[in-house]
């Protein structure tokens, strides 16, 4: 079954409790696919579901759904999430957009054991949010905080109480993390970030990033699986991940025989989809031609430079997908 939305290509529904070749959803609308963020073309937000547009030209139409995991990262949409919370907390003090690096880093600590008031801490702490705060009194914080998270200024008794408990020695990071933990704040925070947040999964990037890296491929479900817990448990696996990427036949048959400058150009040319400057390939083959850097090493630094997944989205509030 299909349906075309807005004059697009027709999309494959996947109806919740479902599964298809590349994704599957649960009944209480998490959706899960194999395949990695750089492989999506866009996704199309609409109130009552969304659709994955593939580069390939695929595009497959979901039901509302809480969030989206791909090998590499996933699309939260669940204003309710840990994620959430934690992205409006670093907003409403630093006063910057979190980025996808910033939430994977800061969720590892929370899983770590770090706590969401360790952390608001911290964001007061920094020089973007001193800047903020500098020259406002007590009530001048928080209302700053409060109109953060809200979109609007706290009513008087609501101010008057906020303000009492910061004179009675009550931080001002346990405060903004219980109102950004409100359910108004969810809400106010799906209404300003109608596309998601985007968190990376730092493991499956690094594996996804490898690939295309040695092989200018992305990896197969198994192998995915196998190397992102790998690495997610002990990092310095990501080297033996390029080094059984190196051994293998399509690498082989790719690089071997080459001069050192054509070996680094290559890499260069697979990880980031350009050819490397003139600077770039004269520094990185003559470490590599000189011994100062392995060849493995070499690969894994090219591999490494490739950014992060950022999905390409956009929102299309009211879209007709019948």
């Amino acid at each position: 079954m299909a349906i075309t939305a807005a004059g697009k290509m027709p999309a494959t529904i996947l109806e919740n409790g479902r599964a298809g070749d590349w994704s599957a959803v649960s009944h209480a609308g998490h959706a899960v696919t194999i395949r990695a963020a750089d492989e999506l073309g866009s996704i199309h937000l609409a109130p009552d579901g969304l659709i994955l547009r593939w580069r390939n030209g695929e595009a497959l139409r979901l039901d509302s759904v809480e969030d989206l995991t791909a090998a590499d990262g996933r699309l939260e949409l669940d204003g309710a999430s840990q994620s959430a919370v934690l992205a409006r907390i670093y907003e409403a003090t630093t006063g910057f957009s979190i980025s996808g690096w910033d939430s994977a880093t800061f969720g590892t600590l929370l899983n770590g054991g770090i706590t969401l008031q360790a952390l608001a801490g911290m964001f007061l702490s920094t020089p973007d949010a001193q800047g903020r705060l500098a020259g406002l009194d007590q009530t001048g914080q928080i209302t700053l905080i409060y109109t953060s998270l809200f979109g609007f200024a706290p009513e008087l008794d609501a101010l008057d109480y906020l303000t009492w408990a910061l004179g009675q020695g009550v931080p001002l990071a346990d405060l903004t993390v219980w109102l950004a933990s409100l359910p108004e704040a969810a809400q106010a925070f799906e209404a300003s970030h109608p596309t998601g947040l985007w968190i990376p999964d730092l493991a499956g990037a690094a594996v996804i990033r490898a690939y295309d890296a040695m092989l200018n491929m992305t990896p197969d479900p198994a192998s995915l699986t196998i190397w992102q817990s790998a690495i997610a448990s002990d990092p310095s696996a990501l080297h033996i991940l390029y080094a059984t990427l190196m051994e293998t036949e399509m690498h082989i048959a790719l690089y071997d025989g080459l001069s050192d400058e054509a070996w680094v150009a290559g890499h260069y040319r697979a990880a980031l989809e350009r050819d490397a400057t003139p600077a770039e390939l004269a520094h990185s083959t003559g470490l590599v031609a000189s011994g100062a850097v392995s060849y493995l090493d070499m690969a894994v630094a090219i591999g490494e430079l490739q950014p992060l997944p950022e999905v390409p989205r956009f929102s299309v509030p009211g879209l007709d997908l019948f």
